[in-house]
């Protein structure tokens, strides 16, 4: 990943800071004013790192992330919990990791995780697509999507509803 600002590089090159964030975040509800000054400082430019990229941005992308469960994920689909239902709304406190490229999760995957397939307009490609298989896409926090249907597998899709972030 080259090219990307710093801010966003500190970020996702660093597995434990990745992790330190997203939890402060999640904790904080997505409220990035609750943070200490310097984690609040880089969640912020890597928001404005984000909404740069998206300025010059004019498609939608199908991605996936991978997310985990606090508990094992059920053998149907049908029995996820209400939650997880088609027109059940999901919001993202953090910022997220996708890739336009689903088997790119596989190594990843573990048995409490699920895979989300996201149609959206927004974040900021991160892949090397055109020297490797790499096709990672951030997405911001504050991002709102609504289940629109039961995937294929363990993929459940989404379409992001609104802006927000």
């Amino acid at each position: 990943m080259t090219g990307e600002p710093a801010g966003v590089q500190d970020l996702v090159s660093d597995p434990d800071r990745w992790r330190t964030v997203g939890e402060a975040l999640s904790k904080a509800r997505g409220d990035a004013q609750q943070l200490d000054e310097k984690m609040r400082s880089q969640v912020q430019r890597v928001d404005r790192a984000i909404q740069t990229a998206e300025r010059f941005n004019d498609r939608g992308h199908i991605l996936y992330c991978a997310v985990t469960l606090p508990h094992a994920v059920p053998q149907q689909a049908a029995n996820l919990p209400a939650t997880l239902q088609p027109g059940s709304r999901l919001d993202f406190d953090r910022h997220t990791m996708a890739t336009h490229a689903a088997h790119e999760l596989d190594g990843t995957l573990g048995d409490r995780d699920v895979v989300f397939e996201i149609e959206t307009g927004r974040g900021m490609y991160l892949g090397r697509s055109d020297t490797v298989d790499d096709t990672a896409h951030l997405l911001p926090r504050g991002m709102r999507s609504r289940w629109s249907r039961q995937g294929r597998g363990d993929t459940v899709a989404l379409t992001a509803v609104s802006a927000g972030g």
